[in-house]
């Protein structure tokens, strides 16, 4: 497999990249023969062919890798907290700000709905003394044809 690995990583090098996506996987298969390097060599530590001492630098090396890792996942999920954080202050304060608008607007309607049932209140005052004048027109008149 690391030979597969190896010929196709010299391959893509030797290869004039033009896109960024080429590159990725250039670095992929760089990565990868990196890591199937290192099985190989915990593998032939555990058949005896690699030293302890190189065994141990590649373990320093890998949980150093790890940490760093870490390290930024770390401050990745801090970052994002944050800006979670910030999100949610935005949304809170456009939500206040709409409810204030809305709380204003509710006062307007109130107003005008009160305003409206007091001229309806005067125009049925006026409808009835309209009928009730009308009513006595009525009558002088009936009483004049008579």
């Amino acid at each position: 497999m690391e030979k597969i690995l190896c010929t196709s990583t010299s391959a893509l090098s030797s290869t004039k990249l033009t896109n960024e996506f080429e590159r990725a996987v250039l670095q992929l298969h760089k990565q990868i023969l990196d890591m199937v390097a290192e099985c190989l060599v915990f593998a032939g530590l555990r058949h005896g062919d690699v030293s302890a001492k190189s065994m141990g630098t590649t373990t320093a090396e890998f949980l150093d890798f790890l940490e760093a890792q870490s390290k930024t996942q770390v401050k990745i999920l801090e970052v994002e907290v944050r800006a979670g954080q910030e999100l949610l202050r935005l949304h809170k304060t456009q939500y206040e700000k709409e409810r204030a608008e809305l709380d204003e607007e509710i006062t307007a309607l109130r107003v005008g709905r009160t305003e409206a049932e007091r001229r309806c209140a005067e125009l049925r005052t006026d409808l009835r003394k309209c009928r009730s004048e009308l009513a006595c027109h009525v009558a002088n008149a009936t009483d004049i044809q008579r």
